[in-house]
């Protein structure tokens, strides 16, 4: 697709800051003065993370206002036409609509919000016709989109074979348009954030764009199960199942299919025999502590490294990695200092970050 790309984490800190610029300015200025951002569309590929950055700007803008902002998420394609204005009736010889309930009300759902219309090319031509005048104009029918609310849209692409439908192209054009692409770095800020587990990290940092997701041009025809950031999410769900040795070998493959399977169980091969790892040796002698030759096990190490790391045994650490290569002692430290931010501070780190000054150990 032709157009602007950006991370997942980028786009959603564009989003963000400029709803938190058009909160900043008068009702007059946004509705009818025409400063008002127009709808974001955001394209990408499945399991990327499209709706958890709508979920983060959403958190984002509660923590930056310092009010509630609720995210309603709504799916076009469960709709007919006739559904979005809602149910007519009768009254003293007149119709109206009754108010749809999945529309934000400020009374229900606050003044802050953002309606988030996922999957929306999945919505077929008529329903995308029919949201033309909420996604522009904040109306439909006799109702308004309360002030303080913002239109946000997500879909997969067309070459994804998700079953998109036919794009409205006078929809299209009521949009400022994104594509996410992959940032292996962004993903593990993120899930050490939210607790992966350190071995799935470790194996991302190992090869990359090569696992994280298998298909960024596009999924093949009759391809079910593939590697993308939501499946390698489950698989570190289910490390945490303690399945048998075949269970577990045969559900990875399930979620992100024989390839990056098989990579994945020899990894974790690895990485268990490192587990019981003397690291008292480590900081006892980091300098000739004993370290293997093979670039695999060393990643596995040093993953194993940055989650053990503490300010009185990251020095021997740094040590220990750099026998083999500085980038396994960069890994070590990044993964270290995303878990623990106070790391930063220790004299261990500053001094490797001066030893390395042109590398970006925090990427």
């Amino acid at each position: 697709m032709d157009i602007a790309k950006q991370t997942v984490s980028a786009w959603a800190e564009c989003v963000a800051t400029s709803i938190l610029h058009s909160v900043g300015l008068t009702t007059e200025d946004r509705n009818e003065n025409g400063k008002r951002p127009p709808p974001w569309l955001f394209w990408g590929i499945p399991g990327i993370g499209k709706s958890s950055g709508v979920r983060w700007v959403t958190k984002r803008l509660s923590e930056l206002t310092g009010n509630t902002w609720k995210l309603l998420d709504v799916r076009l394609v469960q709709f007919d036409a006739v559904d979005l204005r809602g149910v007519p009736y009768v009254s003293k010889g007149e119709t109206f609509w009754a108010l749809s309930s999945w529309l934000p009300n400020v009374e229900r759902d606050g003044e802050f919000g953002i309606l988030f219309l996922d999957e929306l090319f999945l919505a077929i031509p008529s329903v995308q016709a029919a949201a033309l005048q909420l996604i522009l104009d904040r109306r439909l029918g006799d109702y308004v989109l309360p002030d303080g609310w913002y239109v946000v849209s997500a879909s997969n692409r067309p070459e994804d074979r998700a079953g998109v439908m036919a794009q409205n192209s006078a929809l299209c054009n009521r949009f400022q348009h994104r594509e996410a692409i992959l940032s292996v770095d962004a993903w593990i800020e993120w899930a050490i954030e939210k607790g992966l587990r350190p071995e799935v990290i470790a194996f991302q940092r190992f090869l990359g764009h090569e696992v994280l997701h298998e298909h960024t041009d596009g999924i093949p025809k009759g391809t079910v199960c593939y590697a993308s950031p939501r499946t390698w999410h489950w698989v570190s769900n289910l490390l945490d199942e303690n399945q048998s040795a075949e269970n577990e070998r045969v559900s990875i493959e399930g979620l992100v299919g024989k390839g990056p399977a098989a990579q994945f169980t020899g990894f974790i091969n690895i990485w268990r025999k490192i587990g019981d790892i003397d690291l008292q040796e480590i900081i006892d002698d980091p300098s000739n502590a004993p370290i293997p030759d093979d670039s695999s096990t060393v990643y596995a190490i040093s993953g194993h490294l940055g989650r053990k790391a503490t300010k009185d045994n990251l020095a021997a650490f740094i040590t220990f990695l750099k026998r083999h290569s500085p980038e396994f002692a960069i890994k070590a430290v990044r993964d270290a200092t995303q878990r623990d931010e106070d790391l930063k501070c220790c004299e261990a780190y500053l001094e490797f970050k001066r030893d390395f000054i042109d590398i970006n150990i925090a990427a």
